[in-house]
């Protein structure tokens, strides 16, 4: 479907870089001369200038004459200019900004100015969705946006991770923060992985520089998303980017240093904590213990810090904190045919591990990021217009040799105690049971670097078609984007050694482990990626006498991801977006969109997926209360069908694939053998959701108090599920089927109030969300009792036996239930027989954890004064659970032999002297089947409430910075993630694993100067 395409698109994009070309030498820049319509002699030029609370101008904002519905935009000087008569009432209007009422006196002398002040808690007036911008208070569907003043509050290099707790419906888990991977998981109202759409295209990217994003909008209901069809089951994010305006030409700088720590860090056992624990746990399992009591003695005074070393790994390889930095600058501007917006970031983050002076090269984890961003907009007449928008991304990172996900699950696991880190005479130590070395693992392993290119460019045309009917228009555009990522390898080996003092003659000697290896040099392509996309779209909007407004989108797309060999996935989509408004009271909205996708079988490629919403201003209604503290009303609903794409590789073909040989002939010889794979499911088909939603928005006192409330309810179904009646004898898996059916229900409340005192402005917001979820049917195995079925419960529940304390002697010698198998003795955790057969086993096994509403939460708020404010933004979660498990457990098997590190929790073991005490049961060593199952005892409430973000700004006053030819200066200082209140005291509760890159707070300073 491209190829018919490409020579109208490549006409296309000559003409655009054309004009981009022209635009960049200066040809069409300047100030947007204002028109003006023919006027009587009863009219006159009414001109102004726009400041905000510091006295800086303010451009792009519409200033309209009420009475003859005229309207312009203010310039890059903040100036205005259109006609008017006395009494005329001039309104100006500006996203994010309180709406400036004027009256015409007749008597004005020279410009006028006015002041407009920043709403913090902006009301959405117009709202980006996937048909195109329209008015908020007529969209019908289910949506939340964030704008560009908020964004930038946070140091954050993944852009998801500067959501947190500001969109209701929307719901972030930052789960690691490895320099360049910073990706937060993303669930909209339950479900994860949200369609990601950027500037109009689908594509999965989230590094994006904040001061490049104009607004980042979440779509929640079936109506919302529903031109994305078989891909909008579980949201979508759509983020748009900044373009030009009108004016002079404006430049913008900004610089950032920040500093990163981890938020939490696994508490490990010191080398005499870790040998007399041991001890006891081998005593527990009637072994002899392993350290005499010279040896604890020694661990316990360091006096041998050779033969008996203390190393705390984490302080010995990790930095205590990073740097980190952002350069910024954006240029915009231009004139009536052309308008431009050119940014430029750079990423500095330096990586978490400790490095040695003797290299050359860099072994850190450090990650640079390098990005261009070019937007023009034209107007190649009056009829027709353009843009272009081009995107290129450089990331650079580092690792050591050994890489960095292999280095944090080995910092887990080596007890302080194995080895210290150089031996007396300089080399590196190690040890029979580990014969690498830690440090030499991070530091003298070599490295290895990724280079990542990822380039798109997006073209479009738009024809006005007024020569036909007013209000018609047929756009283009096309996408073309590509992603490329190749790994070096320059890792070498090296060797370690355990010293031996023989015990006689006290002499010195070394065993040695491994070998100098020379450095590798390798590289490959780890990734390469296409995405093409085009689309097609025939448009009306028209108003017409009686206060009826329609409109209308056929729209007709298709795009191609291509990811290395693979078969490229191709979608094509056709869809109609109607809407109806009378007299800005109802709202009627109609959409439908048929989507193929080339992974299904031919007789179930193509999905129809409706929806329909209707919305009522009730406040406009003649006979209602004029009821002063409110101040508007209006309620909506929507109701349609969407869907998911979970389908995999062409399942419906059934495959084979390489399997064990045979030794045939009578010299045997090797022949491959094949086997069949997972059978293949014929009549697959996408996961569909149809989903309702019902909503209430009300403005009181005066525009100072703002209230949504809405309520949803999702029927998920068709979902892919492998029955659990299926029988193993078969010799291979069975595939997965639509058969699933899940529920998800809560509500979503936002809040937001902003007065002043004076000239002293503050504001307060709340975004809350509720869900909860509920398995209708699983094709699950039979259960005996209702405890154990998975049906009915809620999604992702969690199960295991439910703990009742220790075992104790008087328990063992009553014979109460034990786990089938296994003889407990005193500091066992005991669990409940749930069937009264008197012993413990599958039938016991039960729903565990929280059944509440499963709660997410926001709450921002800030002061201003001349210039001067502050903000905070506290994120956090209700009636959440983790199941921590093996992270919790001491004294594990390490692959090659010796046992794991133990933990500071596990000091609150049970002993006989402690077991009316005791938090955590009898040690033992290796694994413990009674002990070390999924049960409420490894449950922990994960709740948390973190101040995410907090920011001091101080705009300069203008007559400052006016005489170095300065338009605006703003210093700042924020941070992310700096205090977090959980119960869970032993690890991040976003991220809660000791083997991985801890999550990171900052500390961030910088200053914004615009010429």
């Amino acid at each position: 479907m491209f190829t018919n395409n490409s020579t109208i698109f490549r006409q296309a994009a000559s003409l655009l870089l054309v004009c981009g070309l022209m635009t960049a030498t200066g040809s069409y820049a300047g100030v947007n001369d204002w028109q003006a319509p023919q006027a009587d002699t009863a009219t006159k030029k009414f001109s102004g200038k726009l400041l905000n609370a510091t006295g800086s101008p303010i451009a792009e904002a519409d200033v309209t004459n009420k009475n003859s519905n005229e309207t312009v935009q203010t310039n890059k000087s903040g100036v205005f200019s259109l006609y008017a008569v006395a009494g005329d009432e001039i309104t100006v209007q500006l996203e994010g900004y309180s709406t400036v009422n004027y009256t015409v006196t007749g008597s004005e002398k020279g410009a006028v100015q006015l002041t407009i002040r920043e709403q913090s808690l902006s009301s959405v007036k117009s709202v980006h969705l996937p048909s195109g911008i329209r008015p908020a208070e007529q969209v019908t569907g289910s949506f939340d946006a964030i704008y560009n003043r908020e964004l930038i509050k946070s140091p954050v290099v993944d852009i998801t991770n500067a959501l947190s707790g500001r969109l209701t419906g929307l719901y972030t888990l930052q789960q690691g923060a490895t320099p360049g991977n910073e990706q937060a998981a993303m669930y909209v109202r339950g479900l994860s992985n949200p369609l990601i759409v950027i500037d109009g295209i689908p594509r999965p990217y989230t590094l994006l520089n904040p001061n490049e994003i104009e607004s980042v909008t979440v779509l929640k209901d079936a109506l919302a998303a529903n031109l994305y069809g078989m891909r909008a089951a579980n949201g979508a994010l759509l983020i748009n980017t900044r373009k030009g305006v009108p004016g002079k030409q404006t430049i913008s700088f900004t610089a950032q240093y920040g500093i990163q720590q981890a938020t939490k860090m696994p508490s490990f056992l010191n080398s005499y904590d870790y040998a007399s624990l041991f001890n006891e746990a081998l005593v527990n399992d009637g072994k002899a213990p392993l350290y005499t009591d010279a040896d604890l003695e020694a661990y316990k005074t360091g006096s041998d810090p050779y033969g008996h070393p203390n190393v705390d790994w984490q302080k010995a390889l990790l930095r205590d904190q990073t740097r980190f930095m952002r350069y910024s600058a954006d240029i915009s501007g231009g004139g009536k045919f052309a308008q431009y917006y050119l940014a430029l970031d750079h990423v500095n983050q330096q990586g978490i591990f400790v490095t040695d002076d003797k290299n050359t090269y860099n072994t850190n984890n450090d990650y640079k990021q390098y990005s261009i961003r070019s937007n023009v907009t034209m107007n190649v007449n009056a009829t027709l217009k353009a843009y272009l928008n081009v995107f290129a991304l450089i990331r650079n990172g580092t690792q050591p040799g050994y890489t960095t996900a292999a280095i944090f699950p080995q910092i887990q696991s080596l007890p302080n105690n194995a080895y210290p880190v150089f031996n007396p005479n300089g080399s590196y130590a190690g040890s029979s049971e580990r014969n690498f070395n830690l440090y030499a693992v991070t530091t003298n392993t070599g490295y290895r670097n990724s280079y990542s290119r990822n380039l798109y460019a997006d073209v479009g045309l738009q024809q006005s078609l007024d020569a036909l009917t007013k209000g018609l228009w047929i756009r283009g555009k096309a996408s073309f984007g590509t992603d490329l990522t190749e790994d070096i390898n320059r890792s070498k080996s090296f060797a370690s050694y355990k010293m031996n003092i023989d015990a006689v003659t006290g002499d010195t000697t070394y065993t040695k482990f491994n070998t100098d290896g020379t450095q590798s040099n390798s590289g490959s392509i780890n990734t390469q990626t296409r995405n093409n996309y085009w689309e097609i779209t025939l448009g009306y909007d028209r108003s017409f006498k009686g206060g009826h407004a329609v409109g209308g989108r056929a729209i007709m797309n298709a795009q191609q991801y291509g990811s290395d060999a693979n078969l490229p996935l191709q979608y094509n989509s056709y869809s109609f977006n109607g809407t109806y408004n009378f007299r800005e009271r109802y709202d009627v909205e109609i959409a439908v969109t048929a989507q193929q996708q080339n992974r299904y079988p031919k007789k179930n490629d193509l999905g129809v997926f409706p929806a329909v919403g209707l919305g009522w201003t009730i406040s406009r209604e003649s006979w209602f209360p004029q009821w002063k503290p409110m101040n508007s009303l209006r309620l909506k609903s929507s109701f349609g069908r969407v869907g998911f794409d979970d389908v995999g590789y062409y399942v419906y073909s059934q495959f084979y694939a390489g399997a064990t040989g045979y030794n045939l002939g009578a010299t045997p010889t090797a022949i491959g053998g094949v086997s069949e794979g997972s059978l293949a499911n014929p009549n697959v088909t996408w996961e569909k959701a149809d989903k309702l939603n019902i909503g209430a928005e009300a403005v009181f006192f005066n525009n100072k108090l703002r209230a949504g409330l809405e309520y949803y309810r999702d029927k998920y179904f068709d979902l892919m599920q492998a029955r659990g009646r299926s029988l193993a004898f078969l010799g291979t898996s069975w595939p997965e089927e639509n058969i699933g059916e899940n529920l998800y229900k809560g509500w979503d409340l936002s809040l937001q109030y902003e007065d002043a005192i004076g000239q002293v402005k503050y504001y307060a917001g709340v975004k809350l969300s509720t869900r909860q979820s509920e398995v209708v049917f699983a094709d699950e195995v039979d259960r005996k009792y209702d405890w154990m079925k998975r049906t009915g419960q809620k999604v992702g529940q969690l199960y295991g036996y439910i703990a009742d304390g220790f075992y104790t002697a008087g328990d063992i010698s009553a014979k109460v239930p034990t786990l089938e198998g296994y003889v407990p003795v005193p500091g066992d955790i005991k669990y409940k027989d749930l069937n009264g057969d008197n012993i413990i086993n599958r039938y016991d096994v039960a729903a565990i954890g929280n059944t509440s509403p499963f709660i997410n939460a926001g709450l921002q708020g800030g002061v201003e004064y001349k210039g001067v404010s502050f903000s905070f933004l506290l994120q956090g979660t209700a009636n959440r659970d983790l199941m921590l498990g093996s992270s919790d457990y001491e004294f594990q098997p390490i692959s090659g032999g010796g046992y794991m590190q133990a933990q500071a929790h596990h000091l609150g073991r049970w002993t006989p002297a402690t077991a009316a005490t005791a938090t955590y049961p009898r040690l033992t060593v290796g694994s413990n089947v009674n002990n070390q199952t999924a049960s409420t005892f490894w449950l922990h409430k994960g709740d948390y409430l973190r101040l995410k973000n907090v920011e001091l700004a101080w705009y300069l006053p203008l007559r400052w910075i006016q005489t170095i030819k300065l338009s605006g200066a703003r210093v700042f200082i924020n941070g992310f993630n700096l205090l977090t209140f959980t119960e869970v005291d032993r690890l991040d509760p976003e991220y809660p694993v000791t083997n991985g890159y801890p999550t990171q707070k900052v500390f961030n300073a910088g200053v914004n100067l615009k010429f």
